[in-house]
């Protein structure tokens, strides 16, 4: 199954950091009505990384690793590709987001794929979803990342 591609409408963004395995900061440049030039906190969309350590609770196995390989895929001041689903926010105020690299790279799928990440969905927000099921079904049975654990 083919990994879906940045969508011919899809905004346009700068990395400002990466707080997590499925959280970034990001200065929107371009997409989202009202969103240009400000700067956000991003939720990977459909990906659940695992947590790190806070408030007095140890990181979940992987937690590192899938923050990590999120800096990999994107470097402070790189720039991205960005598509929202029908929810633009969640309820903590944070942009919800497909992310895609210069090259291509379906960040999202690339997490699953890999192991660093387990499927999540937050209804109405179901985009992609034959690729997310089969991604995540794929790493789960080859005992990648965090299901190694």
């Amino acid at each position: 199954m083919a990994r879906p591609v940045a969508p011919a409408d899809s905004g346009r963004a700068i990395v400002l950091s990466v707080s997590d395995g499925d959280t970034v900061h990001l200065d929107i440049r371009t997409g989202a009505p009202g969103r240009a030039d400000d700067d956000v906190r991003a939720r990977l969309l459909r990906i659940d990384a695992p947590e790190l350590a806070r408030d007095g609770r140890p990181a979940e196995c992987g937690a590192g690793e899938a923050r990590d390989r999120l800096a990999d895929l994107l470097p402070t001041g790189s720039e991205v590709r960005v598509a929202w689903d029908v929810e633009v926010t969640d309820q903590y105020g944070r942009d919800l987001v497909h992310l895609w690299t210069s090259d291509g790279t379906w960040v999202n799928g690339t997490l699953l794929a890999e192991g660093r990440a387990r499927e999540v969905l937050f209804r109405p927000n179901d985009g992609y979803d034959d690729q997310v099921l089969a991604l995540e079904a794929t790493a789960r049975r080859a005992g990648l990342g965090m299901w190694s654990c």
